[in-house]
């Protein structure tokens, strides 16, 4: 599953110029990188599990959790049931989200008899409203200096003047973190 996520998104970087990725922000996680972090989850003793990604870009990471997660559910003998929610806002990235999470959901099914359920959620991660705590996250939050805006509500009271958006990324997903949750995987 992360082999075909990181084989699909080198095809969309070869397709945009360099320069036009380093200008936007775009820093796709390596494989290694994307495969060492999905190794870090304890895999948690429930059945069904919340999974957050918080910046998907093309879904190298979600990709790599879901693969992470459901070889060791399979190895324990449990049958796993993933909902995955992912918030990404760049037009150019959709296309290649989508088509890589519909192969995650089918392979997941296939080899590790994960459910894998799948929301897009086209907009922008820091001003969308929350309503759901989630079991664990993974995210490469873009770093930008950035200076919040009102419509970023209490994460305009964490900072005064410009603060790193990663830095803002990270305290909204804490935020969404259950209490019992294995917590965040964060890649910067």
């Amino acid at each position: 599953m992360l082999n075909m996520a990181i084989r699909n998104t080198n095809k969309l970087v070869r397709e945009v110029a360099a320069k036009d990725n380093l200008r936007i922000g775009r820093f796709f996680t390596k494989k290694a990188e994307a495969f060492h972090m999905a190794s870090l989850f304890a895999l948690p003793a429930k059945d069904e599990l919340s999974l957050l990604d918080a910046g998907a870009g093309t879904g190298i990471l979600s990709a790599a959790a879901v693969e992470g997660l459901g070889r060791r559910a399979k190895e324990e003998g449990r049958i796993l049931r993933i909902h995955l929610t992912c918030y990404e806002n760049d037009a150019m990235m959709l296309p290649m989200l989508y088509n890589n999470l519909e192969r995650v959901r089918k392979r997941a099914r296939t080899l590790y008899g994960v459910r894998l359920s799948v929301t897009v959620k086209e907009e922008d991660f820091l001003s969308a409203n929350h309503e759901e705590a989630f079991d664990l996250a993974v995210l490469n939050p873009p770093s930008l200096l950035v200076q919040p805006e009102k419509s970023l509500g209490d994460l305009e009271k964490l900072c005064q003047g410009e603060t790193d958006l990663a830095y803002l990324f990270a305290c909204k997903v804490f935020s969404l973190l259950a209490p019992d949750s294995g917590g965040p995987l964060l890649s910067f």
